[in-house]
């Protein structure tokens, strides 16, 4: 048995002398390091700039005269339009625009819809005319209270909704689809009557 041991110990000496050697006898292989290439910078021509004679002046054109289109709608120009001054009792006068409505005019004056509407006598918030004089009632003025126990009926018209209608007679939607027994969503169609409450 020792003599087993003695036999492995001299293979395994003999195999890391081989080893050993092995490793000696390669040599590494140096790496050839090539000299940088050198690209040359492109060339830019810069085109030469030769004076020029000056431009010919020329005289400004004069404005013509479109003629018109007989057969073209009328063009309106837009103007801005200061808010008239105040008339006697604090009121002021307003001519209604195209595209003007009874809310937009109450915003723009600070007095309530349902204030102008009661000073002249308008019923029907939609149905305003251009170039219709319009009383606005001095902003904070009191209006004079609407007929109590009266209902007032409105026909819906196409692009009306409850909340739209509810604006121009100071009603919510809840109170409108109450009143009238609208379920949600609350589907309303042109022609429809609606009732607005007394208490609105």
């Amino acid at each position: 048995m020792n003599c087993l041991t003695t036999y492995r110990k001299i293979a395994w000496g003999g195999f890391l002398v081989l080893a050993f050697f092995l490793v000696g006898c390669v040599k590494p292989v140096p790496t050839e390091e090539l000299p940088p290439t050198i690209t040359p910078a492109p060339t830019i021509e810069i085109p030469q700039v030769l004076p020029t004679a000056p431009l010919p002046t020329v005289d400004p054109l004069q404005p013509v005269e479109p003629t018109p289109d007989p057969g073209a709608p009328p063009v309106i120009e837009a103007t801005a339009e200061p808010i008239p001054p105040a008339t006697g009792g604090g009121q002021t006068v307003h001519v209604v625009a195209s595209g003007d409505t009874l809310f937009n005019i109450s915003q723009r004056y600070g007095v309530p819809m349902d204030q102008i509407m009661a000073a002249n006598g308008i019923t029907d918030p939609n149905n305003l005319v251009v170039g219709t004089q319009l009383v606005i009632p001095a902003p904070g003025s009191v209006a004079p209270p609407p007929p109590t126990g009266m209902e007032q009926v409105y026909t819906v018209r196409a692009g009306d909704n409850l909340f739209r209608i509810g604006l121009n007679y100071g009603c919510t939607v809840d109170q409108l689809s109450a009143y009238n027994n609208i379920p949600y969503p609350y589907t309303i169609f042109v022609g429809d009557q609606i009732r607005i409450p007394p208490d609105c």
